[in-house]
């Protein structure tokens, strides 16, 4: 029978790296909109029955509407991460394998009270694609499993602990030999949205029995 593994796994919050993203695609599309707008003839017109009606007028409004959108969703997220500070969780084990159960800690660097809980949300994410064999094949992303529980705790900054198992059932409809899982976390703080989203290493197995004996060297060497 396995050891259960002793080590533990710093996994980071994936939500600030989206929000860079969000602000640096903006930026991108709204350079464009301004490159594409000066490159318009003048006066623009924006009468659709007139024969000096140029369509990239519409284009570049799209490319406009959509950095102004990235834009603010990146701030807004910048401006919450700057509020609750910086959140990681501690992944008992480096994986979890289905069938096992995933467990480990949310850490907040401020306090943070939740009057409702946090909402944990494990999913199991099945991205589009296809394969030679066209009868496996998934022409958009879907949601295979979720689940959720709610967890109340007076110390946010002290670990919010996890517990979630992993059913074989949740893959039961699976396509693919890989899925992409994640951790959701969620909460009402203060009338203000807490948020944050780990990505979790969940495998079908089996696993290296080498994990095991790694483990079982370093605890018997305190190392």
């Amino acid at each position: 029978m396995p050891v259960t593994p002793a080590v533990v796994t710093r996994l980071d919050d994936t939500l600030p790296g989206v929000s860079n993203t969000d602000v640096q695609l903006a930026v991108v599309l709204l350079v464009a909109a301004g490159l594409a707008l000066n490159a318009l003839d003048r006066p623009f017109v924006f009468n659709l029955n007139s024969r000096d009606f140029n369509p990239l007028i519409v284009f570049v409004a799209v490319l406009a509407t959509l950095g102004v959108v990235y834009g603010v969703r990146g701030v807004r997220r910048k401006i919450a991460r700057g509020r609750f500070g910086a959140t990681y969780m501690e992944l008992q084990g480096h994986d979890v394998l289905v069938g096992e159960t995933l467990r480990g800690r949310v850490f907040t660097s401020r306090p943070l009270h939740a009057d409702d809980g946090f909402r944990m949300t494990l999913r199991c994410i099945e991205r589009k694609g296809e394969s030679f064999d066209e009868t496996r094949r998934r022409s958009q992303d879907a949601i295979l499993w979720e689940f959720t529980q709610t967890v109340r705790t007076a110390n946010s900054s002290g670990g919010i602990p996890v517990e979630i198992p992993v059913p074989p059932a949740a893959i039961a409809n699976a396509m693919f030999a890989q899925q992409d899982w994640a951790l959701l976390v969620n909460a009402d703080v203060g009338g203000a949205a807490f948020m944050a989203t780990f990505s979790v290493p969940v495998i079908t197995g089996p696993r290296d029995p080498a994990d095991y004996d790694d483990e079982t060297d370093d605890a018997a060497t305190g190392g």
